[in-house]
């Protein structure tokens, strides 16, 4: 996936920001005994500070008689100021092969690997919509829109907003080795999208580990898996996102 120039620019200041601190979700006798409100308002607001943000996923989604429907798998890049998002996912759905991909720059949204490409303005657009449809209904949603040849949805505002649901604990268990908080609710999407939520919280990094789904829309139902792996989270220091790219960035092939 090739990196626009202000991409680049903001990748190479990723040595000098270091990496965004979610000790805050950790499993330190400082959170226990808080509501899962309060613990997932913690995981959300740490993922919004973040001005860059880099993430490994993968998807199985199956229907209720238990057959495949996609296998795939890809990567999250959302930057902002100014607002570039990457998310592509590649392997198949249905029986056929496919490699999605979705690009936003501003409120302009190319999307490609479906029936059709999707051209879109969404109004408003900002990290926030894409980090928060992240952190509530994880990142096959929009790809599977994608996949089916439908725009994506503002995700806030009126019959698009996202709620949040019976929230609440659900114990702790390991993800590949990994102790992880479980935290389970109903996410609604006006009367357009519902889903029972399973999320998996990497205890010490607060990082998201898995997310399973019961999804229910207009036309179908799916059981999902996503997994995720973080591989950069940062916050570029004020005024360093406004200063001129280094001559070598501005020389750099796109």
């Amino acid at each position: 996936m090739m990196l626009s120039r202000s991409a680049r620019a903001f990748r190479s200041l990723l040595l000098v920001c270091g990496v965004l601190p979610l000790a805050a979700c950790s499993s330190d006798p400082e959170v226990r005994g808080e509501t899962a409100e309060a613990y997932f308002a913690r995981f959300e607001t740490a993922m919004l500070s973040a001005d860059v943000m880099k993430i490994e996923h993968s998807l199985v989604a199956s229907d209720e008689e238990g057959s495949a429907r996609a296998v795939w798998e890809g990567r999250f890049l959302a930057i902002d100021k100014p607002l570039e998002v990457r998310l592509d996912g590649r392997g198949s759905f249905g029986a056929q092969p496919i490699h999605l991909e979705i690009e936003a720059r501003g409120e302009a949204i190319r999307a490609t690997g479906g029936p059709k490409a999707i051209e879109q303005q969404l109004t408003g657009n900002s990290i926030d919509r894409w980090v928060r449809g992240f952190t509530r209904l994880g990142l096959a949603h929009d790809l599977w829109r994608v996949a089916r040849g439908l725009p994506l949805l503002a995700l806030e505002g009126g019959d698009q907003e996202i709620s949040m649901q019976d929230l609440r604990f659900e114990g702790r268990e390991r993800i590949g080795g990994v102790p992880a908080r479980v935290l389970a609710y109903r996410a609604v999407v006006g009367g357009m999208y519902e889903a029972d939520m399973r999320l998996w919280l990497d205890e010490r990094t607060g990082h998201p580990l898995q997310r399973r789904a019961t999804v229910r829309t207009r036309s179908l139902r799916l059981r999902t898996t996503e997994s995720y792996r973080v591989l950069e989270l940062a916050v570029i220091p004020q005024g360093l996102a406004d200063q001129p790219l280094p001559a070598r960035l501005e020389q750099e092939p796109r």
